[in-house]
């Protein structure tokens, strides 16, 4: 087997960018079942691309990880606590992906470059998006919006486009690990699926650079929203890193849970 030939010396194998393999499912089902002495690695940018291509099952032969872009307990451990807390301000506007914290002064330039020719490449790559700038003004409207309960109606409106639409895009995006929605908390479960929700951003910078607002925190008059976003950003990293579960999709953290 020619697969064989090649790997059989290795233990290990990590393949970046994995869903954009022809039959990678395929590839990935014959090395577990036929070379159990490798370890293989596969990791993607965006969840629908890989499941959209993985149209054989795994399921008993794979863990699943999600990683987010650097946590604050991470941050801190790595700079110090002083260092951390006197970079803050700069987090709460920049965010955490790495690239932009380890070139602190190039971050502005390389924030841009991130969001708008790599982050939201994979979205756009699909085809199904029509009018390319209609997902930029979704963007910059959740923007805008974060922190408050989002109406899919209200932005079907704004952009002239049908709610299902306005929906499924959203979809995309959350799946592209670009916002994530969130319940608000009901004893009814009825009407908690029902209720509007609240759509974050996985990082604060990413949420910035659509609407161009890079400024400082004293020169803001949304601190509060980035507050919130990083603070709920941060439980998610520490549920998923802790192997919590628990229902995403409605509100339920206890009221003075810490952050960690």
């Amino acid at each position: 087997m020619q697969i064989k030939s090649i790997l059989d010396d290795y233990k290990y194998v990590f393949v970046d960018e994995a869903q954009r393999i022809d039959n990678i499912d395929l590839t990935a089902k014959i090395i577990h079942d036929q070379i159990p002495d490798v370890r293989l690695i596969l990791s993607g940018s965006s969840s629908f691309e890989l499941s959209g291509s993985t149209q054989e099952p795994l399921t008993g032969r794979k863990f699943s990880f999600n990683l987010y872009p650097i946590s604050w307990k991470e941050f801190e451990q790595n700079v110090g606590f002083v260092a951390a807390e006197q970079d803050f301000p700069n987090r709460l506007v920049y965010g955490f992906y790495p690239e932009i914290i380890t070139h602190v002064s190039d971050q502005e330039t390389l924030l841009y470059e991130l969001t708008e020719s790599y982050l939201y490449k994979d979205v756009l790559a699909l085809g199904i998006i029509k009018k390319q700038d209609i997902i930029f003004r979704l963007l910059q409207l959740l923007a805008f919006q974060m922190g408050n309960e989002v109406s899919y109606n209200e932005l079907s409106r704004s952009l002239q486009i049908d709610v299902k639409t306005v929906i499924s895009y959203i979809d995309l995006l959350e799946q592209a690990y670009v916002v994530y929605r969130l319940g608000t908390f009901s004893r009814n479960l009825r009407n908690e699926i029902k209720k509007n929700k609240k759509i974050y951003f996985y990082d604060n910078g990413v949420r910035n650079a659509p609407i161009k607002n890079l400024q400082p925190l004293p020169l803001r008059n949304d601190i509060g929203a980035l507050w919130e976003n990083f603070l709920m950003s941060e439980r998610l990293k520490y549920l998923e890193y802790e192997g919590r579960k628990v229902n995403r999709l409605a509100n339920k953290i206890p009221t003075g849970t810490g952050l960690y």
